[in-house]
């Protein structure tokens, strides 16, 4: 599956769950992730550039309210939504 179809079925699942306002936020905050992934194969994603995204968010990113915090949590949400082993990988890079 690709990352831009598990980002969409991830914001289709918490319209029930979250206001609109949330879910646009989710929406942006992971297109920022989307798009410096460049959509990829998620068997195709390492821990490793998880890594290099967050040292992007904090060192890069010049975005809206970024420490990189929001999209962390939202990131983790998601790899939790889709059962995602990476999020074990990742925990060695925090």
């Amino acid at each position: 599956m690709r990352l831009r179809k598990a980002v969409e079925g991830y914001l289709l699942d918490i319209t029930t769950s979250f206001s609109l306002r949330t879910v646009e936020l989710y929406r942006s905050d992971l297109g920022v992730f989307l798009r410096f992934m460049n959509d990829p194969e998620l068997e195709e994603i390492t821990p490793i550039q998880l890594s290099k995204f967050m040292s992007y968010l904090r060192t890069e990113y010049k975005g809206h309210r970024y420490g990189g915090e929001d999209a962390l949590y939202q990131l983790f949400s998601m790899l939790h939504f889709i059962d995602c082993t990476l999020l074990d990988g990742l925990m060695g890079f925090l």
